[in-house]
């Protein structure tokens, strides 16, 4: 008899010693096992005997066709393993074929159809499969198109292509009604007519003559003094005593602070000022009656609006009036705004220069013709009246401390020539 061996003895009192010297395999086996038999269509013990056996009493030879003879091919399965195959309880999705063949399971041809038609659907699948990969690398589409091809793999529609970005409502939005390219004044041609050449003096000089206002605008605002006016200008320290009174002057002004206080001073209430219980009730009556006349006021005003219904109207209409004019207005200025540049930085809009040919620089010739103006500036100014960028200034460069000189000690030294 073999020695049997003695089980060592653990205190399995905590956790850790609970899983190391515990021996769970046997349980592990039998719920594989339970697994294995759900998997291939539930526990033999409650199969019917129909499912496990079978007595074939067919002898009769079937006739030999085309589709048999390819069929032959194959290898068929035998039965022993047709059995063992899983039988799963889930419905195919979304194939007509395989729904075909459960239907003829239902109706009893197990023996027809079980392996023959699975065999054939799954090879069918698979042309099907080859065909549709044939037809993917077959297709040809243009490169330089407009929209991406539309391919049928997933990941490339979802993950490796492009997606457009969605463009702003914002982006064809007008900052303004002025046109890109404005047509210069009739006057500014190369041979234009007497009247539009005037014209066009007359409007430059008006600009030039609005300059020149602001400038003695400015000038009479910021008047510089004379040296005579100068050399009279009180010195520091009279300008900072202003104000400042003498010691004779604050006293008069304290006795007189101090006086004022005396009368300002509320007497004590006395026994013989009291009001009796007679006066403060016939206050408190005057006070009420009071209240009550102001009611009757308010409801006699209330009624007498009912009598007033046209003179209400006539103030309805008149409010609504003044709201069209006043609405009326504002589309004007938002109409003239639209046509006017903003100020959308620190600085503000300066309109270039009219260009414009005096009388006696006129010649009449194209290949006389002075030039005028310069054409990036043009456009440049014509993006900022139209609120595309703001108005900008060349930054200057500029030293944020002062320079620095330094006198060289050969610099006062006498040349060599000179000695």
């Amino acid at each position: 008899m073999a020695a049997t061996m003695k089980r060592k003895k653990v205190s399995k009192n905590k956790k850790q010693t609970w899983r190391k010297h515990t021996d769970i395999k046997d349980v592990e086996e039998h719920l594989e096992e339970a697994r294995r038999e759900e998997r291939t269509g539930g526990p033999v013990s409650e199969k019917p005997d129909e499912g496990l056996f079978f007595v074939d009493k067919d002898t009769e030879e079937s006739p030999v066709t085309d589709e048999s003879k390819l069929l032959s091919r194959k290898r068929k399965l035998l039965k022993a393993d047709q059995l063992v195959l899983p039988e799963t309880k889930i419905k195919p999705v979304g194939n007509k074929k395989r729904k075909i063949v459960s239907k003829i399971r239902k109706a009893g041809d197990l023996e027809e159809s079980s392996d023959s038609d699975v065999e054939k659907e799954k090879s069918n699948m698979g042309y099907a499969k080859e065909a549709n990969s044939q037809d993917s690398k077959d297709k040809v589409f243009d490169l330089w198109e407009t929209e991406d091809a539309q391919t049928g793999d997933e990941h490339f529609l979802t993950t490796t292509r492009k997606i457009k970005v969605k463009k702003p409502k914002t982006t064809n939005r007008k900052t303004s009604k002025l046109k890109a390219v404005e047509i210069c004044h009739p006057g500014a041609s190369y041979n234009p007519t007497y009247d539009d050449h005037q014209l066009l003096l007359k409007t430059a000089h008006d600009v030039e003559l609005k300059k020149v206002k602001e400038i003695e605008k400015f000038k009479r605002k910021v008047k510089f003094l004379s040296p005579e006016e100068a050399a009279n200008l009180p010195t520091w320290t009279e300008e900072m005593s202003q104000g400042l009174f003498n010691e004779e002057e604050k006293e008069e002004d304290e006795l007189n602070s101090d006086d004022e206080q005396e009368g300002l001073s509320t007497a004590p209430v006395r026994a013989v000022n009291r009001k009796t219980k007679q006066q403060r009730r016939k206050e408190k009556e005057l006070q009420q009656e009071q209240k009550r006349l102001e009611e009757d006021k308010k409801k006699k005003l209330r009624q007498n609006e009912i009598f007033r219904l046209k003179s209400l109207k006539k103030e309805i209409n008149m409010a609504e009036q003044k709201s069209e004019e006043r609405k009326q207005k504002k589309e004007e200025i938002k109409n003239v705004s639209a046509t006017k540049p903003k100020r959308l930085s620190r600085y503000q809009y300066e309109a270039p220069n009219i260009e414009l040919q005096l009388s006696g620089e006129i010649t009449g010739s194209l290949r006389t013709l002075k030039q005028e103006g310069n054409l990036f500036e043009d456009r440049f100014k014509s993006i900022q009246r139209r609120n595309i960028i703001e108005t900008r200034q060349p930054v200057k460069r500029r030293r944020k401390y002062k320079q620095k000189t330094y006198t060289r000690k050969s610099y006062n030294q006498p040349c060599i020539k000179e000695v």
